[in-house]
């Protein structure tokens, strides 16, 4: 397993995690997709909130600053916004950065853009009808914005 698949892995695992101890999710699982996922969704995980299945569509970064959610912006919002068909699921999409460190400018970029995140160090943002951040400092070595 190569350097960068092992980071998304270890992600979209930390991810689940958290989703699992949130009273309000019934399950969490990463979903096995079969070739290269396009438009720089690097895992998706399938989820029950608040008695509905969602489809989190998540871009795995190492570090991310404001410039970054920039570029990321729209390549997962035209994911989140394609028909249903072309994603293989009805359920709603939410589009979602993983990622070690999030500098807490990005923090705030990602929610003003109703992108949702999750740190490594366990911070954790997912709007959908109800809105749900858990904020933890950050990890040390990150660049305050």
């Amino acid at each position: 397993m190569t350097n960068e698949r092992q980071h998304d892995q270890e992600l979209a695992e930390g991810l689940v995690a958290a989703l699992q101890q949130m009273p309000n999710v019934a399950s969490a699982h990463i979903e096995e997709v079969g070739g290269p996922v396009d438009s720089g969704v690097d895992f998706v995980v399938n989820a029950w909130i608040n008695t509905k299945p969602v489809r989190l569509m998540v871009q795995a970064k190492n570090t991310v600053f404001p410039r970054d959610v920039r570029a990321a912006y729209w390549n997962l919002r035209s994911v989140s916004n394609r028909p249903a068909a072309t994603i293989s699921s009805s359920n709603p999409v939410i589009p979602m950065i993983a990622a070690g460190t999030i500098s807490d400018g990005a923090k705030e970029l990602l929610q003003t853009e109703r992108i949702g995140y999750f740190e490594r160090g366990g911070s954790l943002s997912l709007r959908m009808t109800i809105f749900c951040l858990i904020n933890k400092p950050a990890t040390k070595g990150i660049a305050q914005d």
